[in-house]
C-alpha cells in the first residue's frame, strides 16, 4: 500500500475526534488493518494514542499538526482561499437547509422518517445539490493537493445514500455527507484563517452539533 502523509493522518484523526479504525478506513478507502497499520507508527511516537478501541489526537501531535496547518496557510494563495470559501458558503446555507429538513418537518418535529415521500424529496434535493458542489469541490487541490480526497469522500457519501443507505445522509459516527462536509468547513476556515467562532456569529458554520448520530 502507498503511505499516506502524517499531515493527512493526524488531520482526519483530529476532526473525527475519538475515532475506531473502521471509521478512519472508511475515510481514506483502505481496509480496517492498514488503517491500524498507518496510525502505528504515529502511535509509537506519541502523535496518537488509543484508549479501547478509538483512537486520538495526543497534546503532543496536536503540536506537531499545527505546525503543518500553519506552513499549509502561509503557502495557500490567499485570493483563491477566500474566493472558494464565499462559494462554499453559498452551498453551505443550502446544506444546512436540507439537513435540517432531513432530521426535522416544517412544523418542528422530528422527523421519524415514516413519510416516504417526503424523505425522498429531501434526498433528491441533497442529489441536486450534490452536482451543485462538484465544480467546486474539484477547485480543492488549487488550495492545497491535500484537499482532493474531499472529492472521492462526498461523492461515496452521495452514492451511498442514492443506493439507499440512509446512514451517509447525516450520521456522526460514518463518513457520512454531513460529517465530510463538516470537516471539509473546518479545513477550510484553517485555511482561510479564520476562527469558528467568528463565523458562528456570522451564521455560517453547519449543524453538526445538532445532527442526531442514529440512523438519521
Amino acid at each position: 500500500t502507498d503511505a499516506i502523509p502524517e499531515f493527512t493522518l493526524l488531520r482526519l484523526a483530529e476532526l473525527k475526534g475519538r475515532a475506531s479504525a473502521d471509521i478512519l478506513a472508511d475515510a481514506l478507502s483502505v481496509p480496517v488493518n492498514v488503517a491500524e497499520e498507518y496510525y502505528l507508527p504515529l502511535r509509537k511516537r506519541g502523535l496518537c494514542s488509543k484508549s479501547g478501541s478509538t483512537l486520538f489526537v495526543t497534546e503532543e501531535g496536536r503540536k506537531r499538526l499545527k505546525a503543518f496547518l500553519a506552513e499549509e496557510h502561509a503557502h495557500a494563495d490567499p485570493a483563491a482561499v477566500v474566493a472558494l470559501y464565499e462559494d462554499f458558503c453559498v452551498l453551505n446555507a443550502d446544506v444546512k437547509h436540507i439537513m435540517t429538513a432531513w432530521q426535522l418537518k416544517p412544523d418542528g418535529a422530528l422527523n421519524d422518517h415514516s413519510d416516504s415521500e417526503y424523505d425522498r424529496a429531501v434526498l433528491q434535493r441533497l442529489a441536486d445539490l450534490h452536482l451543485r458542489v462538484d465544480p467546486l469541490i474539484r477547485r480543492l487541490p488549487q488550495l492545497s493537493p491535500r484537499l482532493a480526497v474531499y472529492e472521492s469522500r462526498l461523492a461515496r457519501a452521495a452514492a451511498r445514500v442514492a443506493a439507499g443507505d440512509r446512514r451517509y445522509v447525516a450520521r456522526i459516527i460514518a463518513d457520512s455527507y454531513h460529517t465530510v462536509w463538516f470537516e471539509l468547513h473546518e479545513e477550510l476556515l484553517s485555511l482561510a484563517g479564520l476562527k469558528r467562532e467568528v463565523e458562528a456569529r456570522a451564521g455560517r458554520l453547519g449543524t453538526a452539533s445538532g445532527i442526531h448520530s442514529g440512523t438519521g
